[in-house]
């Protein structure tokens, strides 16, 4: 993890000679080899060229959040109502605000979709959509098996998403919660 991070030239320099720069790594070394950072100095017409030792450090996973919506909440068994069922997972982290670099992170991470269906709690075969760039994977009337809302009664859904290099696992609440 922490491949060649770039120069910073434009950290602040302190009256006492330390300078500052705050940065996002933008991997989670956990589980991985440790970032590692070093200062440099080019030198100049007084001072001759230096460099500092490698400062060696980690970045844990972040702990996403994972929510659903379901719309509309409610529905008729026609086709024409079965067809506006749209169930969205929205994953979340907390990241800075301001770093879409860190946003990134998001994009393309696989929602599992579980869905247990009345009138027993039958659980069906999870199906799975990738996220977008906002972190939302929207699951469509479409997406579903023939036959899912063929009972009248309520759904129930869970969604998981699976650990990855940078995240954490996350899941939404329980069924029915």
């Amino acid at each position: 993890a922490g491949g060649a991070v770039p120069n910073f030239p434009e950290g602040a320099t302190t009256p006492n000679g330390t300078y500052s720069k705050l940065f996002y790594p933008t991997e989670a070394s956990q589980g991985r080899a440790d970032w590692s950072m070093t200062a440099s100095w080019d030198g100049d017409d007084t001072f001759t060229a230096a460099q500092s030792a490698p400062f060696y450090y980690s970045v844990l996973k972040a702990q996403p959040t994972l929510e659903l919506t379901a719309t509309p909440a409610s529905v008729g068994t026609s086709p024409e109502n079965l067809a506006a069922i749209e169930v969205a997972a929205a994953l979340g982290a907390p990241f800075p605000a301001g770093h879409p670099e860190l946003d990134a992170l998001l994009e393309g991470r696989t929602i599992e979709l579980s869905i247990r269906k009345p009138p027993n709690g039958v659980a069906l075969t999870p199906i799975s959509k990738l996220t977008d760039a906002n972190g939302q994977a929207v699951f469509a009337y479409a997406d579903f098996a023939p036959g899912t809302f063929n009972a009248v009664g309520t759904y129930e859904f869970r969604a998981k998403f699976y650990e990855d290099d940078n995240l954490l696992q996350a899941l939404s609440p329980d069924f029915g919660d």
